[in-house]
């Protein structure tokens, strides 16, 4: 009732009947029976958004929330504004962690390059029937316009390289797990590149934040 129109991916083929019961007065709403993954959502935002702004709110199946997300930041769509979903706590908890804690990873380092989580509400168990056996939390991720994103690496994919390799071996330094993580990659000049920013080169991954990450891609490119 608040959006002038409203497309809903939906992988269930069970549901489809009941939303066409439920949504009948609703001219505004288009259903789509299919599988997000398989989506191209920068294609269906034009289609059915042409030049305007949108939104995405959802609640994630939890077994695929981190690929879902990415899917969503990785869309390449400009006018894509913002994610609000509903997750398992203990992924919100990492989505909204800074560097250097237990929960920081590469979904974190990575979201936030793209844009900023920030938490909205928890949700109980006791909400949902049958109860899980875990807690949810909304979360909204407020997405960076391509063009004024705080960071802007030479190279956005080894960024995303290093990121991804530094934190497949977590226990390893960061050397030794970006060595094993990108072939090709000259350690003496990471080394030197992790002296030049100031850092330990027994340092871990998970130290270092997605600007640090942009930094260090930027020496190495």
């Amino acid at each position: 009732a608040r959006f002038e129109r409203v497309v809903a991916v939906e992988i269930d083929r069970d549901l489809i009947p009941v939303l066409g019961k439920t949504l009948a007065d609703k001219d505004n709403v288009t259903v789509i029976n299919s599988d997000v993954m398989d989506t191209d959502i920068d294609s269906l935002a034009r289609e059915y958004f042409g030049e305007r702004d949108f939104a995405v709110c959802a609640n994630l199946p939890y077994y695929i929330t981190t690929p879902i997300i990415m899917k969503l930041l990785e869309c390449g769509s400009p006018r894509l504004r913002s994610v609000t979903v509903m997750i398992q706590t203990e992924v919100a908890d990492r989505l909204v962690s800074k560097a250097g804690s237990a929960e920081y990873g590469a979904i974190t380092a990575s979201l936030a390059y793209y844009g900023q989580a920030k938490k909205l509400f928890s949700v109980s168990p006791g909400s949902f029937l049958p109860a899980p056996k875990v807690s949810s939390t909304v979360i909204r991720i407020e997405i960076y316009p391509e063009e004024s994103r705080p960071l802007k690496p030479k190279n956005e994919r080894l960024m995303f390289r290093l990121i991804s390799s530094a934190f497949a071996q977590r226990r390893k330094t960061l050397p030794n797990a970006l060595s094993a993580g990108v072939p090709g990659l000259d350690k003496e000049k990471l080394l030197a590149a992790l002296s030049e920013m100031g850092l330990d080169p027994r340092v871990r991954g998970e130290a270092l934040s997605v600007a640090q990450f942009a930094e260090l891609s930027d020496r190495l490119s």
